[in-house]
């Protein structure tokens, strides 16, 4: 069973790592819309899903963001904490 705390956080750490990219974070986001043709609005719900929602990124999507981020897909993906 996850924990409330655990609900809260979201699934994938796309944020995070936009923020470490050099340059601005809304130029790099703005960019990663366009590499992988969606809207930003779709991206900003990508990355506000919470871990316990069963809503995933399509998966051709989400290999686009790996590379775009220089990362494994599976370094995108926030595992939940069970107790």
């Amino acid at each position: 069973m996850l924990t409330q705390e655990t609900r809260q956080k979201t699934k994938y750490n796309i944020k995070k790592r936009l923020l470490k990219l050099p340059g601005e974070y809304y130029k790099n986001r703005y960019q990663l819309c366009l590499l992988i043709g969606i809207t930003d609005r779709t991206l900003i719900r990508w990355i506000e899903t919470k871990i316990d929602q069963h809503f995933s990124i399509p998966t051709d999507q989400f290999y686009e963001i790996a590379g775009f981020l220089d990362c494994n897909p599976t370094d995108l993906i926030n595992m939940p904490d069970e107790r």
